[in-house]
């Protein structure tokens, strides 16, 4: 290989390195976003979670009736 296509050679992985390098970024910065939205969606689901068993413990049990047609 001649000197130049040395350095063209050089310069084409340099731009697959730096392209592949902004792509990690990009791809670790959706990862902490989709994390970040996670952990929130667990702690409205335990929140959630705790209100529907506090209203089935205070709920008085259900009176049962004949329908009207009876």
């Amino acid at each position: 290989m001649t000197p130049d296509e040395i350095t063209e050679r050089l310069n084409s992985l340099e731009v697959i390195v730096a392209e592949q390098q902004k792509t990690i970024d990009d791809l670790s910065e959706m990862i902490t976003k989709q994390w970040s939205a996670h952990e929130l969606l667990k702690r409205e689901l335990s929140k959630m979670t705790g209100q529907i068993q506090d209203l089935e413990e205070n709920q008085s049990a259900p009176v049962i009736q004949k329908a009207p047609h009876y």
